[in-house]
């Protein structure tokens, strides 16, 4: 998966830098947290939710009325908080990730339109609790649908990340199902700083 992302990732690059590209300076926050796949009769334990951020860049060049490829660079903190019955505080889980997302902008009508992207995160720091028979933490990949409103050179969008991958890679242990999938709500707001469209 981390191939064929990295090659959509310079295919589009390729195409977007041929073109007429708009370049868009983006920061949003939320909250970000996991999703479990956990039997909360078998692991009862809580993952609470925590203040989220991102920043980065994002280009775009136009492919027809409707739609436009992007490609991103973003710089993105997030992560949970752990409970289980036998902790009086709770453990964090905290990650600071490279995020390349690549997709398509579709204009649903006037300034109203949605995106629809894959994405690879890379972490370049990380906190998390010390399992022994837990890897290093690595890529993750998954979704970004979103929504938006453009006014001007003004972008409000409302993204949901959804993750494919086991963020933290602890797995099981025992009967103990740790497997964590990041999600993370994020509003931004994106300001483009250069377009070269001639319309």
């Amino acid at each position: 998966m981390k191939n064929i992302i990295a090659i959509l990732f310079f295919l589009m690059l390729e195409n977007i830098a041929m073109g007429q590209p708009e370049v868009y300076i983006v920061g949003g926050c939320g909250i970000g947290n996991y999703y479990s796949k956990r039997d909360p009769i078998v692991t009862p334990y809580k993952l609470s939710p925590i203040f989220s951020y991102s920043i980065g860049v994002n280009a775009k060049t136009e492919m027809s009325k409707k739609l436009k490829p992007i490609i991103g660079l973003h710089s993105l903190r997030t992560g949970s908080d752990y409970r289980n019955t036998f902790l009086t505080s709770p453990i964090s889980f905290r990650f600071h990730y490279l995020n390349f997302p690549i997709g398509l902008d579709i204009n649903i009508c006037g300034g109203l339109g949605a995106n629809a992207s894959i994405y690879a995160s890379f972490p370049i720091a990380y906190d998390v609790p010390k399992f022994q028979e837990a890897k290093k933490p690595g890529m993750d990949f998954g979704l970004i649908p979103s929504l938006y409103y453009r006014f001007n050179n003004w972008e409000l969008n409302a993204t949901y990340l959804l993750g494919f991958s086991d963020a933290a890679k602890i797995g099981h242990l025992g009967e103990t199902d740790y497997r964590l999938y990041n999600r993370v709500f994020h509003l931004k707001l994106g300001y483009r700083i250069h377009s070269m469209s001639t319309k």
